[in-house]
């Protein structure tokens, strides 16, 4: 009584490779048939490892470029609408931003700055461009490189000098030749000399303008183009162990306290990479449905392609099941067709997915980061779909008639 299990098992086994083996028989004798169904899950498959690969380089890539500007990066400014009341607005005052450093841990650097949009001219050629009325410290805030030239200094007081951005340099100077230190520059009526010139500036979503279309004054000589010269925020470097919550909370404790109560809106950079890290979870989630879209088209594909094989194959079936086989053998055999089909699909799709996202990235100018969900999520999908749609077909053939089967021409 012992043995009897094992002879059982042993039978099932049997069974279960004599079905296997009959199954891949059948594949290889519709070979063109079972080719264009294999493509649709090969496309199917490398969509979605595509996508996701790609869709998470695309976060990556944005992140980092972003990190490449600063995470210690914090804005602190004045909301619209801050003098509520009939008030006028409270504006930041020079001598708290000074005090900041000393007067918060956490904090290692401020500057503040005077935004205004303005034209400008030079060499016959006008713009228009943002004026930034600042201080040398600025540039202890954030990364400025200088392309020729100097930054503004503690000893420009009111001077009428000018750092000017790439980008208006080369549209403000003559034609091939950017602006360089000592041209002159208009800027509403008041006469600039340029005294240095910045190199190309990523653009960061935390400041207020593009760094690559302005021009930086002293905050002393910010009144001579500007009509308004008040400080209406403030650029602040945390200390990189920093926590960004606590830091901003303290820092808009700090000026709320200084400017009769108001409402000081203070954001941090690493507050804003999480969202982009969650963007980009979201945009690689959203590649990825896209991607399981036309693994489902594949996956009717494999559907069609079994329905046929039973239709054609009905005598067949019914022979077999004459004979004594059951129809759970029978289901058995049309869904390890369809696994077959599902799981080469799925791993040549995988393969072929992974090389088109490393190429999209190479020719993107892209670091190139596997995502470690792509492949199992990518071949785990296609082979659900695959099995699942052929399912359908293997429960039709195990409900078939052996004499209707027998008698179909």
């Amino acid at each position: 009584m012992l043995s009897r299990p094992r002879v059982h098992s042993s039978r099932n086994a049997a069974v279960l490779r004599l079905i296997a083996r009959e199954a891949f028989g059948n594949l290889r004798a519709t070979r063109t048939r079972s080719m264009l169904a294999l493509l649709g899950i090969v496309i199917g498959t490398a969509s979605v490892v595509a996508l996701i690969n790609v869709g998470g380089n695309a976060g990556k890539e944005a992140v980092n470029q972003f990190k490449a500007m600063g995470v210690d990066l914090v804005m602190a400014q004045q909301p619209v609408g801050s003098g509520a009341g009939g008030r006028t607005p409270a504006y930041y005052d020079a001598a708290d931003i000074e005090r900041l450093p000393d007067a918060l841990s956490d904090v290692r650097a401020a500057a503040p700055l005077i935004l205004s949009s303005v034209q400008l001219s030079a060499n016959g050629r006008s713009a228009l461009g943002n004026v930034i009325g600042s201080t040398a410290s600025l540039n202890q805030v954030m990364p400025l490189p200088m392309r020729a030239g100097r930054f503004l200094s503690s000893y420009d007081g009111a001077e009428p000098f000018a750092v000017v951005g790439s980008r208006l340099s080369r549209a403000l100077g003559a034609p091939g030749v950017p602006l360089m230190p000592g041209d002159r520059l208009r800027v509403e009526g008041a006469i600039l000399t340029v005294i240095g010139v910045l190199s190309d500036v990523t653009l960061n979503p935390l400041f207020p303008v593009d760094v690559d279309d302005t021009i930086l004054v002293p905050r002393g000589a910010a009144r001579r183009v500007m009509p308004s010269p008040a400080i209406t925020s403030v650029a602040i470097r945390v200390a990189p162990d920093a926590d960004p919550g606590t830091a901003a909370d303290a820092i808009a404790r700090y000026f709320g306290d200084r400017m009769r109560s108001v409402t000081i809106d203070v954001r941090s950079a690493r507050q804003l990479i999480e969202g982009m890290e969650r963007q980009a979870d979201l945009l690689t989630w959203l590649f990825a449905a896209i991607g399981g879209i036309s693994l489902l088209v594949g996956g009717i594909g494999v559907m069609n392609v079994m329905l046929m094989g039973v239709m054609e194959r009905r005598r067949e079936i019914g022979l077999r099941m004459a004979v004594g086989a059951r129809a759970g053998d029978v289901r058995v055999m049309f869904l390890v067709e369809a696994a077959a089909l599902s799981v080469t699909g799925g791993l040549a799709g995988a393969a072929l997915g992974m090389a088109l996202a490393w190429g999209f990235a190479i020719l993107s100018g892209w670091a190139f980061v596997f995502s470690p969900l792509a492949i199992p999520l990518g071949t785990g999908i296609a082979t659900v779909v695959g099995v699942l749609s052929g399912y359908h077909p293997a429960a039709m053939a195990a409900r078939l008639d052996p004499i209707d089967a027998l008698r179909a021409e």
